[in-house]
């Protein structure tokens, strides 16, 4: 019995280890002048949770074009590296270069226009320029 005890006690702390060892971090993206449309309706900002099972999330954004009656939409994917533990803020924005927020943090958001793209704004973290 004292063996089963000391087995089970040595065990114990190694089936903690993953959860232990997990990676998560946290991308908040705030819209400045225009809305992030999450399945529930408008919000100015949304977090987004990433650990070692999920490392991808997507949201959809939507503003005003250049021509005031058609406003544009994007599919907006928010991801992490493998590992990331920090805690990083983008704000994304209704102008040519739009977004503001660091380029090399382990996380990422990139957007890609789906509905008239005249006008709507460039985001990729992982690219310079628009």
């Amino acid at each position: 019995m004292v063996q089963l005890t000391t087995l089970i006690t040595c065990l114990a702390p190694i089936a903690l280890l993953p959860s232990v060892l997990a990676a998560s971090g946290t991308v908040k993206v705030t819209a400045s002048d225009s809305t992030i449309r999450s399945g529930v309706g408008g919000v100015t900002s949304q977090s987004f949770t990433f650990d070692d099972s999920k490392h991808e999330d997507s949201f959809n954004w939507v503003g005003t074009g250049s021509d005031l009656k058609n406003g544009w939409s994007q599919e907006c994917s928010v991801s992490a590296d493998v590992g990331f533990t920090g805690k990083v803020e983008f704000q994304i924005r209704n102008q040519p270069a739009g977004f503001v927020g660091p380029r090399d943090s382990g996380a990422h958001i990139s957007c890609t226009c789906t509905t008239n793209c005249d006008g709507a704004p460039y985001v990729n973290s992982a690219q310079l320029g628009f």
